[in-house]
């Protein structure tokens, strides 16, 4: 029973061999025991099966930023290291001393480095005469798990070559490509992207690009035909995937159609800034033509949502011409019917992206429209409120009910447009306004 239990243990996610070591707390019996120990000694396992195949753990997870990567089946993973405790378990138990014995700031146990050859070697071994798939799958990690060593270190000097780019860190880095070529032929391909694995922003590849080919700032038409290619397509795909996102958004979805759209435009800006700092680009290049495609469409995308704000925000707060003759002296609330829920709707998701626009304004390239959009609804709603608010005393029943709708809507589009400060000014004055009105009904 125990060995069933095991198995089950061995292929179940992290988070419920926590939950199972939880819910037996406080179980009696030499049974609930044993399954506690056994998830414990599972857990445990895991913990350190992830510090000796670090360098290729981002192989069997999905990004973090959403960009595309080379994703294996989850269990290689479980194969390769069940190899190890099968045919080398002194091996594992080293592993476990010098886990044990590490301290911060100490150089990596070189154990962990024999621990992924020997694995790498042992699941060559235990798929030579599966299924061409599973033995291409199995040859396919037994190479990332040849670069381990080769990656580790480059994992530790990361945030130098990330920096200020620099004569030696450029040289380090392209010492450690030439180390992994050396090691084997096709190696750079896989080398790039257990890198870009092991990096929280997948631009920041771009970053180490000068490094790998010794050059200050390389061509696009270099990089395009390099081992850098296919992420650097990458890239690019998701900038303008996004940039299409923002472009197809429903308005009418309310704020919640809106939401995201900031990150996407930080997203599109950080990649397309990347590529301009990193990459020399030409506008007829394979990646320039592509940038500078992106940018323009994701100013042009945004730059339409914004010129609909104004629009938008005048039919969530409608007003009525107050005339005399044929001059219009001012323009009034409209309080002859209720808000319309789809106009409201709509504002709020233009408002939304106009809030989370902000950011990428400067460097989209529609700062200047941001900035006008805003000075303009700012001023209507400061006039809106203005007006209804004097006009309240005036109402009475149904009138009176819209007045507050509309001011909770004013107050809501205007702490997108200007904070949260404004807003509640807003509402404190509606509702004084309204108490007195109400007050003033009753009696």
């Amino acid at each position: 029973k125990m060995g069933a239990v095991r198995a089950l243990l061995a292929v179940s996610p992290d988070s419920l061999l926590s939950q199972i070591g939880v819910a037996l707390i406080g179980w009696g019996g030499p049974a609930a025991s044993q399954v506690r120990k056994a998830a414990d000694e599972e857990r445990a396992d895991r913990e350190l099966r992830a510090v000796v195949f670090q360098p290729v753990l981002p192989l069997f997870r999905a990004r973090a930023d959403g960009l595309s990567s080379v994703i294996l089946p989850t269990g290689l993973l479980g194969k390769a290291w069940g190899q190890l405790r099968r045919h080398d378990p002194d091996l594992i138990d080293e592993c476990r001393e010098a886990a044990e014995a590490w301290c911060t700031g100490d150089p990596t146990p070189p154990v962990y480095d024999r621990a992924c050859a020997t694995a790498a070697w042992r699941l060559r071994d235990a798929f030579q005469d599966a299924p061409d798939a599973d033995r291409e799958l199995a040859e396919e990690f037994a190479a990332y798990l040849d670069l381990a060593p080769v990656v580790r270190r480059a994992v530790k000097r990361l945030s130098e070559w990330l920096g200020r780019p620099t004569e030696a860190g450029q040289a380090g880095f392209k010492l450690l490509v030439k180390d992994a070529v050396e090691a084997r032929a096709d190696a750079a391909p896989r080398l790039f992207e257990l890198i870009f694995g092991q990096l929280d922003q997948g631009w920041q590849i771009l970053n180490l690009a000068a490094g790998a080919v010794g050059k200050e700032r390389p061509a696009d038409r270099f990089l395009a035909e390099s081992e850098l290619a296919v992420i650097g397509e990458r890239l690019l795909a998701d900038a303008e995937a996004r940039v299409e996102r923002i472009r197809t958004m429903e308005a009418k979805g309310g704020a919640a159609a809106a939401k995201g759209v900031g990150a996407d435009i930080a997203r599109v800006c950080q990649v397309l800034d990347a590529f301009d700092k990193y990459v020399e680009l030409s506008r007829d290049g394979p990646w320039g033509k592509r940038v500078f495609a992106a940018r323009k469409n994701l100013a042009e995308n945004v730059e339409s949502r914004l010129k609909q704000v104004e629009d938008a925000l005048l039919d969530a707060l409608p007003v009525v011409p107050v005339r005399h003759g044929m001059k219009v002296l001012r323009h009034a609330p409209r309080l002859d019917r209720d808000p319309d829920l789809a106009a409201s709707a709509k504002a709020r998701a233009l408002f939304a992206l106009l809030d989370e626009a902000r950011l990428g304004a400067s460097v989209a390239g529609y700062g200047a429209l941001h900035a006008q959009v805003l000075t303009d609804v700012e001023k209507l709603i400061d006039t809106y409120v203005e007006d209804l608010v004097e006009e309240i005393p005036t109402l009475s029943g149904a009138p009176l009910a819209r007045a507050e709708l509309f001011l909770d809507i004013a107050a809501e589009l205007l702490e997108k447009a200007r904070g949260p400060k404004p807003a509640e000014i807003v509402r404190r004055r509606a509702a004084a306004a309204l108490s007195a009105a109400l007050s003033k009904d009753v009696a």
